[in-house]
Parts: structure tokens; sequence; C-alpha cells
């Protein structure tokens, strides 16, 4: 049998949506009229095999004249799509594992209660030939935010040295994720990361920070925190010239006893 790659594929109308797919930030979109926003993220290593569970947070929106959209103005739509490795990925194609939608229930009580924006609700689903549960929700919780913080620095400092060598040592429990998530090649995801990350650096990352521009955000109750620089990627450069930047989002957790990039 291949194996199997899943899709979130979600359009949102007329509000902002947030989507957690086991407590792990997967999608964000913003529609601000009628015609559908629509995004088909990958979603392989966030998955949790027999329990899956997808937080929506529905936010307003401004519209053209500066409105704030309402409650009963957001549309969303999403489904869980589960391809074969080598299929062709298209929008509205692909098996359903599982759809969903603002439940009636929550409209209901908005209704009755006179609630406004903004609102959650979620949807449980399960899936099969992918489980990351032991990285979700079973890897150990990370308490210490001062650590956090130094282990942010210690990027910061291989950034600003241009070493790629120790970057990809981090990276290295990311790069065990992506390959048993998509079933490729260790070669071919080292060897990417590694173009990617001399590319970056070659274009002059910021590393003029300290620690009191840190951000800590926390997923997947405490097992998997991103750190963000000034409400930017924790690793990130200005602006190019093409109007253009390169980033990367840091995902951090405990694997081997010490602090590594995970996400």
């Amino acid at each position: 049998m291949a194996h199997p790659i899943y899709h979130l594929d979600l359009q949102v109308k007329r509000s902002r949506v947030e989507v957690k797919l086991n407590d792990f930030p997967v999608a964000e979109l913003s529609g601000t009229d009628t015609q559908p926003v629509t995004f088909a993220p990958p979603i392989n290593p966030y998955l949790a095999g027999d329990l899956n569970i997808i937080d929506v947070h529905l936010h307003a929106v401004a519209g053209e004249g500066g409105e704030l959209s309402t409650f009963f103005d957001a549309e969303v739509l999403g489904v869980v799509r589960r391809y074969e490795k080598g299929d062709i990925v298209a929008p509205n194609e692909g098996p359903e594992v599982t759809t969903f939608s603002i439940p009636k229930e929550l409209a209901e009580q908005v209704r009755e209660e006179e609630l406004e924006l903004p609102q959650s609700f979620t949807h449980v689903f399960s899936n099969d030939g992918v489980d990351f549960s032991e990285d979700l929700s079973s890897a150990g919780v990370i308490d210490d935010q001062d650590a956090l913080r130094r282990y942010a620095l210690h990027l910061r400092d291989l950034t600003a040295g241009a070493d790629v060598s120790g970057l990809m040592q981090e990276f290295e429990p990311k790069l065990r994720a992506w390959v048993a998530a998509y079933d490729e090649p260790w070669e071919a995801f080292e060897e990417s990361l590694q173009t990617e990350l001399s590319e970056f650096l070659g274009e002059g990352p910021i590393t003029d920070f300290e620690a009191d521009s840190l951000e800590l955000h926390r997923h997947c109750g405490g097992r998997i925190w991103e750190i963000r620089r000034s409400g930017e990627a924790l690793l990130s450069t200005d602006v190019l010239p093409d109007d253009s930047r390169s980033l990367f989002r840091i995902f951090v957790g405990v694997r081997d006893g010490a602090l590594r990039i995970v996400r």
C-alpha cells in the first residue's frame, strides 16, 4: 500500500480563521468578502492516528467599508483529504476523510445568548497510516521558559556565525519527523534543508536581538513551543529588494533530553 498523504482543504468567507490540529497551528486564513479564500496544506506531521482534534477559532474581519463582520457572516468549510503518495493533489478533489463547518449548535447558542465574535468550535476525527501522537501528546512538557530563551539565543549565535552544520544538528528532529511523515529518503530532506539554510545565511538574517524581544507561544500542552522575535519568525531576513523575505518559524521540543527544533 502506498504511503498516505493528508491535506486540510480549507475555505473561508467573511471572517479570520485560525485552525489548530492536535493543538498545533496549521492554518490561518482571512476572507473579507463573499469570495472564498482557500488553503490546502499537507498535515502529516501533525496527525495523531486514532484521535485527532481540530480547533477552529473564528474572528471578525473588516470589510471594504471598514465594518466588522459578525458571526452569521462567517462561512467555514474544512475537508481532510487522504491521497496516496504520488497522487496529483488538486483543490476540492481527493477522497474525504472528514468534513467540518460551523456547528448548528454553536449558531443556536450565539443567537440565543446574543454572543459576538470571537467564537470557537472543535471537530474530532481519526486517520490511518500516520501517527505522531508520541511527539504531540506524549513528549515531555517544557516548563522552563528561561531555557527556551537561552536556546533561542543559541540559534541566534549559530545563525550569526553562519554555522550551517550547527543549525543542521538543531534541525535534525524536524528532519526525522518529515522523513517519517512523507516517506522520503533522509538524504533528500537533508540536502534540501542544507541548501535552504545556506541561501538564508547568505541573505543576511537578523541577529541583533536579545532575550527581551523573544515571545514564547505554547502548543501541544507545552510539549512544543514556538519562539518568535518581536512578533516575527525567530530566524528571518529583512525585506529583500524584491519585497520578499526569507524566514524559518522555529518550533522547539525536548528530544534526547535537550531542546531541539522539532517542527
